[in-house]
């Protein structure tokens, strides 16, 4: 009997149990926080795969932080969609361009069919003045119309607001008289300028088309303008239907 009590008084005062029993409660913690945490990481690891398409494609896709389709182009593969559009370098980056003056009007061009419903629509992208612009013109179009303009005068750069109804659109100089990446001269006469310009559009037609002339009058490899970055938020979501 003594061995018995023995026995049990050494069981009793164990100690790998115990460690076999913590092992498996950390687990079931460990196990019941990544299953708490799935849906977090399945959202943010689909909002990085949408941002990663967006920028290697320039395609519409979803935005969870959006209604509708989101369409963003770093034009790094090209001006896809773009009725007239090309590409140029400038700063490192691909952008939409060069635009020059040519005949003058709306040298390209791209529609969008927008979500019902919504009430506005945005439209966000960095416009360059690039090179010897003397009093000359980068114009933004919507619907054919002109709603913005960026005007270069050597040293001087301003933006103008149309005042058409239904847009709101600003224009703010982000780099002024900058050799970003046009003519290498050392004539002020020569340096560029960046403006970022954000558009809220009210709507007044499911159809949307933004495009972009200018009036310069030498050959773009003297002047021109161009665009980099495009956004536009609350495009119609053919799989919502």
């Amino acid at each position: 009997m003594n061995d018995f009590f023995r026995s049990l008084a050494s069981f009793l005062k164990g100690t790998a149990g115990a460690v076999t029993v913590d092992y498996v409660v950390l687990t079931a913690a460990a196990t019941g926080v990544a299953v708490a945490s799935s849906d977090v990481v399945r959202d943010g690891l689909r909002a990085l795969a949408a941002t990663v398409n967006s920028e290697s494609t320039g395609e519409e896709i979803d935005d969870p932080a959006n209604v509708g389709r989101v369409y963003r182009e770093s034009f790094a593969n090209g001006a896809p969609g773009w009725e007239g559009g090309d590409t140029i370098e400038i700063d490192g980056r691909m952008s939409l361009g060069p635009i020059g003056g040519g005949e003058g009007g709306e040298s390209m061009r791209r529609e969008f069919l927008l979500e019902d419903g919504l009430p506005y629509t945005t439209i966000d992208f960095n416009m360059f003045a690039m090179d010897s612009l003397d009093d000359e013109s980068g114009y933004i179009y919507l619907g054919g119309q002109i709603v913005g303009e960026v005007r270069k005068n050597a040293d001087e750069t301003v933006f103008i607001d149309y005042d058409i109804p239904g847009v709101e659109i600003t224009g703010t100089i982000v780099q002024d008289r900058e050799a970003i990446g046009g003519q290498s001269g050392a004539d002020r006469w020569w340096r560029d300028s960046e403006i970022a310009v954000s558009i809220k559009y009210n709507r007044p037609d499911p159809h949307l088309t933004l495009g972009f002339g200018s009036n310069a009058d030498q050959a773009s490899h003297d002047e021109f303008f161009a665009v980099q970055d495009i956004v536009v938020t609350g495009l119609h979501d053919p799989d919502a239907e």
